[in-house]
């Protein structure tokens, strides 16, 4: 049985629990986002009459309505080309445009998943967290031809750093949660092995990785490595430990598959909230910077929206 890993016992545990400080400011700022969205009403005391407004829920709703209406960009770059190069580029924005639809409405797509379609998705998360990231691939599917995937990730699971020789994105790490049942079903379509026996409905933190790293061989195609662990129902694996991995570095570059297909790049896109160009000259401190830039639309109006509710509960406790 694999031995159980400490959050210091493994590079990628260590990377992880660095991930949690930097970030820290992030989600704290994001997770006080959800609470005004959802109208959490912070004053409640026993006896009390207070109230939660919904006027940050509603102007949320309304701009998510509104970019969720934007279509996905399915042009290829314009080029000076001949014929010939017209009608390939005419049949790959074709194909783009199918790819879409099967995300959306196709066997794997949101809609089929009881989810909302991609663009309303991508905007809620970039009206609500100020973040988007976004797993990106074309894998073959069942029947041999590409299945195209474009997952929006809860941002407040991921930790992505950007230390590549050109301050690209070089790592990636995600967690999310699944059951004992669901496990296994990864570990056969996935071929990799659990030597443990999980109950079917055991809670379970994955922790999938993603690093890119530079290969010597072919400076131009570095190795894309993936790694992942597990741990189960430890709700806060940082300080508790426990951690099993069930894959260790493996590689999904063209070079380690032999075959042209594989991935060339990091297989995710990332928005960031701080992408406005004065926001390092504001605020050098990544966490500060993170925790002050996200949050999206709601952040900056919480404070009036807090002001607001300690008035109209005010007002609500005079009248009685």
């Amino acid at each position: 049985m694999a031995r159980r890993l400490g959050i210091h016992d493994d590079p990628v545990l260590r990377l992880l629990n660095y991930g949690f400080d930097l970030y820290s400011g992030r989600n704290a700022s994001i997770n006080a986002s959800y609470d005004a969205f959802y109208q959490k009403d912070v004053l409640r005391e026993e006896g009390a009459k207070t109230i939660a407004t919904s006027d940050i829920r509603a102007s949320a709703g309304v701009a998510i309505h509104l970019l969720a209406k934007q279509y996905h960009h399915d042009s290829l770059p314009k080029s000076i080309y001949d014929t010939a190069e017209q009608n390939r580029r005419d049949k790959a924005e074709r194909a783009v445009k199918g790819w879409w639809r099967q995300i959306d409405f196709g066997d794997h797509g949101y809609l089929r998943q009881g989810r909302s379609w991609q663009q309303h998705e991508l905007a809620a998360w970039q009206i609500l967290t100020g973040w988007a990231v976004q797993y990106t691939a074309l894998v073959p599917g069942p029947d041999g031809l590409p299945m195209p995937i474009a997952d929006l990730l809860d941002p407040t699971s991921t930790y992505p750093f950007w230390n590549g020789p050109y301050k690209e994105l070089s790592d990636m790490l995600y967690m999310y949660n699944v059951s004992g049942r669901r496990l296994k079903a990864m570990a056969i379509t996935q071929d990799f092995t659990i030597d443990e026996d999980i109950p079917d409905d055991t809670n379970v933190v994955i922790l999938d990785t993603w690093e890119e790293r530079y290969n010597k061989e072919d400076p131009k195609q570095p190795d894309i490595l993936n790694s992942v662990f597990y741990t189960i129902g430890d709700p806060t694996p940082r300080f508790t430990g426990g951690w099993r991995k069930i894959r260790d570095f493996s590689n999904f570059s063209p070079n380690s598959l032999g075959k042209i297909n594989g991935f060339t790049r990091l297989p995710f896109i990332v928005l960031r909230a701080d992408d406005t160009p004065i926001a390092g000259s504001y605020e050098t401190n990544m966490t500060k910077r993170f925790a002050k830039t996200s949050g999206g639309m709601i952040n900056p109006m919480i404070t009036e929206w807090k002001a607001l509710n300690e008035l109209m509960s005010t007002f609500w406790q005079d009248l009685q």
